[in-house]
């Protein structure tokens, strides 16, 4: 009696497939049973039964003997008495693993849809702030002079900050002395001043303000 029953949720092993056992523990600790989808045969085949002399169908033969000349024969095959009752207690033993597999599969399918949705919320709550931020320098850009405002533009697309503060004659976007002059002429703040090295635009230290 040829007979099997390919449960087509699993690819069988050794074919390269992914087992599915292999994604659920990339996700992490999450709350799952962790089980093991490798004790659901790909195929059931009967003892003793014979089904053709390709490479894929002595697979399925349940004759050792016959096996054994072109061994390793491919992976997945599990082999049951031939009889009926063997072949649906082994059926309804693998239905209820599949049943059990998908109940996982369901509890994780509703943490992702939850971890989405906290994301997107996450998502939105960045874009909000974000539309603040560009509000907030677009409210400052409009007080600042035309001129000194493409400075600042001029110098962030290259430097990626456009301000310097001095500390000790020193600007703190290069690191290197400034000369006296020029660092008293800050000082005084009558105009807008930049590193003759970076070119930032620099501020008098936060004492001299």
């Amino acid at each position: 009696m040829q007979v099997f029953e390919h449960h087509q949720g699993r690819a069988p092993r050794g074919d390269g497939a992914e087992p599915p056992q292999d994604r659920l523990e990339g996700v992490g600790a999450l709350p799952l049973r962790r089980a093991s989808m490798a004790d659901i045969p790909a195929i059931l085949a009967l003892k003793n039964a014979f089904h053709g002399r390709t490479m894929g169908t002595l697979a399925l033969t349940g004759k050792p003997y016959m096996q054994e000349p072109f061994l390793p024969m491919v992976p997945g095959v599990e082999f049951i008495d031939s009889t009926i009752e063997a072949l649906e207690a082994a059926i309804a033993q693998v239905r209820d693993q599949i049943g059990r597999h998908e109940g996982d599969f369901a509890q994780l399918g509703e943490m992702l849809e939850g971890e989405e949705r906290a994301a997107q919320a996450r998502s939105e709550e960045i874009v909000g702030r974000k539309r603040e931020v560009e509000h907030a320098r677009q409210s400052i850009s409009s007080r600042v002079r035309p001129d000194i405002l493409r400075i600042y533009a001029m110098v962030f697309s290259k430097r990626g900050n456009a301000v310097a503060e001095i500390t000790n004659g020193v600007c703190r976007g290069c690191h290197i002395s400034l000369p006296p002059q020029l660092y008293n002429q800050i000082l005084r703040a009558e105009r807008v001043h930049q590193c003759p090295n970076c070119q930032r635009i620099l501020m008098p230290p936060a004492s001299a303000r």
